[in-house]
């Protein structure tokens, strides 16, 4: 039996987001691809402070979430981020939470 771990958030509201492991059975999904035996350790952790490096005007924000996912024309598949924005993050006006490349993020520390 195919299972795989993943994280799930709830919010807490000002106290932030309590994240909670959850298991599912992934037999009767269908995937395009099969899924590596091993995974690559991820770079970042959950609650690390993260920022875009390949844009002028960078959004930064913490990690609540880590997966691995098929990329696109531009990425191989490998490991995705959840990044929940900051709220003096350029782009927090019309988003929350965004997704990224494990290549296009780097640690930050909030000024």
């Amino acid at each position: 039996m195919a299972r795989i771990s993943c994280l799930k958030g709830k919010s807490l509201g000002s106290l932030g987001l309590l994240l909670t492991e959850l298991s599912l059975d992934l037999t009767d999904l269908p995937f395009g691809r099969t899924l590596p035996t091993v995974l690559p350790q991820p770079r970042f952790q959950l609650g690390e402070t993260v920022r875009w490096v390949v844009v002028p005007e960078p959004d930064f924000g913490q990690v609540v979430g880590i997966f691995y996912a098929e990329g696109d024309h531009h990425q191989p598949a490998g490991i995705h981020y959840l990044v929940l924005l900051d709220a003096q993050s350029p782009s927090r006006h019309i988003c929350d939470l965004d997704t990224a490349f494990e290549a296009d993020l780097e640690l930050w520390r909030l000024p």
